[in-house]
């Protein structure tokens, strides 16, 4: 029994054995090479998911970068566009009012000739009305005068009616094309401040 409980001793003092210590220190051994491994691996994939992640922001910035580009230039031809347009208008303005401005001159002019002559046409009659009065044409028996040159006067009143008729249709155009021209000048100032 001595014999057996010395094995036994033996044993418990050899226990766990060589063979067991080598195998769980290989053991060991191959867990932390692998854990070593799996950190590796994960710090290798975070840091190609931060380049990659990188390089996506990088191309992002410059898709957004050359959309802005291409605003801005698109902004600024237009604002170009928009300033030679104000330009043609404001030459073709000025000379629309410079062309305006010389035909109503023309027909103030043309107006106050028929104005004039329509006037010495009812001055000269009236002075002939007046002189066959004073002279009593009518009253020593040549009545026939004073109706003609009562009908003298009316044919001349409407003679004077007839070319007032044609100079206002000519005046009421002039003031239509002036309106017209006015409120072209206001909305183009008004799009233009709108634009800056």
């Amino acid at each position: 029994m001595d014999k057996n409980m010395n094995e036994k001793e033996e044993r418990r003092m050899n226990d766990p054995s060589a063979n067991v210590l080598m195998l769980v220190g290989n053991a060991t051994k191959y867990l932390e090479d692998l854990h070593k491994q799996g950190v590796e691996s994960a710090k290798d994939r975070l840091e190609a998911a931060v380049i990659a992640s990188q390089r996506e922001r990088a191309s992002e910035s410059e898709r957004i970068n050359s959309l802005r580009l291409v605003d801005v230039q698109a902004v600024a031809t237009a604002n170009d566009r928009a300033i030679k347009q104000a330009e043609v208008l404001a030459t073709q303005v000025a000379a629309s009012a410079e062309a305006l401005r010389i035909l109503v001159a023309q027909t103030a002019s043309t107006i106050a000739n028929q104005l004039a002559e329509v006037t010495n046409q009812l001055i000269s009659r009236i002075a002939a009305l007046e002189k066959a009065q004073y002279e009593g044409v009518g009253r020593s028996g040549n009545i026939d005068a004073l109706p003609a040159a009562v009908q003298a006067i009316k044919e001349a009143l409407a003679e004077s009616k007839g070319k007032q008729g044609i100079s206002i249709q000519l005046i009421m155009a002039i003031a239509v094309a002036f309106v017209g021209i006015a409120v072209f000048i206001i909305e183009t100032i008004i799009r233009s401040g709108a634009v800056k």
